[in-house]
């Protein structure tokens, strides 16, 4: 991060790698990292306190404290580990652990209404993209994928998305504000589920 806006309108520069040791992590909790200027050098900083809203563009500071420039968010597991991830451009990150389990496996279901699904264990409240591996193994039904915030009543006929059945592959499901989506199935299956597995996000900063 060569140069990032702090607070108002002050640039932190940073010429060297900024390194953070020594942390004591609570488990399935989600850390959040800020740069902020301190008295004179720059650091950064791993807190639990979530990033404010946009103030500019996508840039967001910490909740309460303009002085802290956000830079990103990470998980931990139920061992108080960080999840693995890789982070690649354009602010894309994917996880590298098994997706077969929850919080990863994020639906095996077969609801025939539109019901509501949570990704926000795994999907930061600065991204509305969740990367996601699907499968539909049901004898009868399509799968339809919306959220709470689309502009029309999700059924059949209107949708985000739309999964035939015995279908699989990936897909970037758009979630709400609190990193949900819905999804439902046109006909009841005799056997067989739809299964989505959160791979990764790409989050805004």
């Amino acid at each position: 991060v060569p140069g990032v806006g702090v607070g108002a309108g002050k640039v932190v520069q940073v010429a060297t790698t900024l390194t953070l040791s020594g942390l004591t992590l609570v488990a399935n909790t989600w850390y959040h990292v800020y740069l902020y200027d301190n008295a004179g050098s720059p650091a950064v900083e791993a807190v639990i306190a979530a990033p404010a809203t946009p103030y500019f563009g996508k840039a967001r500071v910490k909740t309460g404290d303009s002085s802290r420039r956000y830079l990103g968010s990470m998980a931990t597991n139920a061992s108080g580990q960080l999840h693995k991830i890789i982070h690649l451009q354009y602010n894309t990150v994917f996880y590298l652990e098994s997706l077969n389990l929850a919080p990863f496996l994020v639906v095996a279901g077969s609801a025939t209404a539109f019901t509501q699904v949570d990704c926000s264990a795994i999907v930061p409240v600065s991204s509305k993209e969740a990367k996601t591996n699907y499968l539909l193994t049901t004898n009868v039904g399509n799968a339809f994928v919306a959220n709470s915030e689309v502009n029309f009543t999700p059924n059949a006929n209107n949708y985000l998305l739309a999964i035939p059945v015995g279908a699989n592959g990936s897909a970037d499901f758009v979630l709400d504000a609190s990193q949900r989506f819905t999804y439902a199935l046109d006909a009841t299956p005799g056997s067989g589920l739809f299964r989505v597995r959160v791979s990764g996000y790409r989050f805004e900063r």
